[in-house]
């Protein structure tokens, strides 16, 4: 669903002003290099918040596991 509203988003945003946009029917006249650069952009964000997250993360100390 996530990936659905991105490629939206994508697909709005680049086909402004008549250009046939990074993801047109044609791929032969698109840049889908372009929305892959972009997705892995975005994998490498979440990495990042998750390593961010999961450093900060302190847990219960009042376990009755430990």
């Amino acid at each position: 669903m996530l990936l659905a509203a991105v490629l939206a988003a994508v697909t709005a945003i680049t086909t402004r002003n008549g250009e046939p946009g990074w993801i047109p029917d044609d791929l032969n006249k698109g840049h889908l290099d372009y929305f892959f650069w972009l997705m892995a952009l975005l994998g490498v964000v979440n990495l990042l918040y998750f390593l961010h997250c999961s450093i900060r993360y302190r847990g219960n100390k009042n376990n009755a596991y430990s």
